[in-house]
């Protein structure tokens, strides 16, 4: 394991990992099988790793096993032997394609990935997987904000004003809305929700919006399988977007944050989604990474 870590932070500058990261992420998911690891070694080194999986148990009581589709969750190959990689590919999709007839999705495996894509800074990843026969299924990035200065724009304090105005309300999770919290958005986040309320039962890291006593909107941060300074997910409720709601869930979360000395906020986004990344810069964020995320 030790040797497969050096080979990714070596091979992923912008994108390192941690042992305990690595544990938690693979090793410890409900999902994983070793026979969908698979390692290149020469001269006793790794200079190669692929990990594919598929689900033996659903995201989620209400979800299933989503037979028809599996996931390379990451690839390493040291630059010297990169020739190898499109083999570590096909045994990953042999793997994935055993017993069914699959699609196959890079790096956007739900719960556990480590990045939306692949980051467009390693073009020879890029390139394999076109090579591949993978298309290109949507270009993602990473965002990030420095809250040593962050201050809460002017806009949101007069949209606060005015939602409140119309029955709108806003805070912190609370108990007696547990059930509705789970339930408001896309079935894959109630996994998320309900693992997050598990592992770290802090209700004031979730900005909620209230309508008629029910959760529909919220944003989240502090991820104990991630960083404390990364947010979400966050979301608002389909028919109650356009009103300005997230705007107000974020600047609440920026806050918290802030208040909680942490001096900067990151989150990932779909770049095809122009609107929220133009919301995110509104609020001062800018573009750290940009990833393409592939299929086939």
């Amino acid at each position: 394991m030790p040797k497969v870590i050096s080979l990714w932070n070596r091979c992923m500058p912008h994108n390192k990992i941690s042992e305990k990261e690595f544990i938690k992420s693979i090793l410890l998911d409900i999902n994983f099988n070793p026979e969908g690891f698979f390692i290149y070694e020469k001269d006793n080194e790794v200079k190669g790793f692929i990990y594919a999986t598929v689900r033996k148990v659903p995201i989620d009581a209400n979800e299933d096993l989503e037979k028809d589709k599996g996931w390379i969750v990451a690839i390493s190959v040291d630059k010297d032997e990169f020739e190898v990689a499109p083999k570590l590919l096909k045994k990953a999709e042999e793997f994935i394609s055993k017993d069914h007839k699959r699609t196959i999705f890079a790096c956007s495996y739900t719960p556990n990935y480590f990045y939306q894509g692949i980051n467009t800074k390693y073009a020879d990843y890029v390139k394999l997987f076109c090579d591949a026969d993978y298309k290109k299924a949507d270009q993602n990035c990473s965002m990030a904000i420095d809250l040593t200065h962050y201050k809460t724009p002017d806009f949101v304090g007069d949209l606060r004003l005015k939602l409140e105005s119309e029955g709108f309300s806003f805070g912190k999770l609370t108990y007696e809305h547990i059930t509705s919290y789970l339930t408001f958005q896309r079935p894959s986040w109630a996994h998320r929700f309900r693992r997050l309320l598990n592992e770290n039962m802090d209700f004031d890291q979730i900005s909620v919006a209230m309508f008629n006593d029910e959760v529909v909107g919220c944003n989240i941060f502090g991820d104990p399988h991630s960083t404390p300074e990364r947010f979400g997910p966050f979301g608002v409720r389909d028919d109650f977007q356009g009103k300005g709601i997230g705007k107000i869930l974020l600047d609440d979360c920026l806050l918290e944050m802030k208040k909680r000395g942490l001096k900067f906020a990151w989150m990932q986004s779909s770049a095809s989604e122009e609107h929220v990344v133009k919301l995110y810069e509104k609020f001062g964020f800018y573009v750290t990474g940009e990833y393409i995320s592939f299929v086939k």
